[in-house]
């Protein structure tokens, strides 16, 4: 049983990018690791100071979280019946990645040792 059905998605376009995006960001961060610094800014919410910090691996938090939302937008997208929804998921998980990327680019510049 498949559990996302690929002829159900619409603006398949945008799915694949969305995905293709995310694991892109992953990779390059992956091979960005050792070139950070100890501890970098991820948690801006959070009051000033180590509460912010976190390991050179945070790096990866936007765009996994990113990847995990578009995967849960697909299954969706193969149990709801209206298209206009389906395609405003699928929208969403490629604005997610776009912000995901747009946030990991912020934090590396701002490290600034790249």
């Amino acid at each position: 049983m498949e559990l996302i059905k690929l002829e159900k998605i619409p603006l398949k376009e945008y799915f694949y990018s969305s995905l293709i995006l995310n694991i892109l960001v992953i990779f390059f961060c992956l091979l960005l690791l050792n070139r950070l610094p100890p501890q970098i800014p991820i948690f801006y919410g959070l009051t000033q100071g180590e509460a912010q910090l976190s390991s050179p691996l945070g790096i990866l938090i936007p765009s996994g979280s990113s990847l995990i939302f578009v995967f849960i937008n697909s299954l969706l997208v193969n149990i709801l019946k209206d298209e206009f929804i389906k395609k405003t998921l699928v929208v969403a998980g490629l604005a997610t990645a776009v912000f995901a990327l747009i946030t990991t680019l912020k934090i590396i510049f701002l490290v600034g040792q790249i």
